[in-house]
């Protein structure tokens, strides 16, 4: 099937009377429906070659792969677990250095009372 020039197209349907369907689709379900549709509709005088599941299929061939990328989340899934533990691994990292510093300001402060506690007796030497 050649490719034709959608202006080209549409003059020739409005002087032939017929209609030209155009289709958005969203998945391989969608695309199967409008093939099955086209199948189904009856094919009238020379405009047959143009109409039909071979017109259909072709226009949509590039939304076939793109619907069956979408199907198939393994690829997906395993990407989204490898990231999910990535950031577990950058939480727990992230907690660890939290406490740490808490800790350090807990035992800054201890510190801090023991040397004040420490200097009324010094003082009285």
């Amino acid at each position: 099937m050649a490719l034709v020039n959608m202006r080209e197209l549409l003059k020739e349907a409005e002087a032939g009377g017929y209609a030209v369907g155009s289709f958005s689709v969203a998945n391989m379900e969608c695309i199967r429906g409008v093939i099955a549709a086209a199948e189904a509709m009856p094919r009238h005088g020379h405009h047959a070659d143009r109409g039909g599941a071979a017109s259909i299929l072709a226009a949509l061939s590039h939304r076939a792969h793109d619907a069956r990328v979408a199907q198939n989340q393994e690829e997906y899934s395993i990407r989204y677990e490898a990231l999910s533990a990535r950031f577990q691994e950058t939480k727990d990292k992230y907690d660890a250095v939290t406490a740490e510093i808490a800790q350090r300001g807990i035992r800054r402060r201890e510190f801090g009372r023991f040397i004040h506690s420490l200097e009324g007796p010094c003082r009285r030497w």
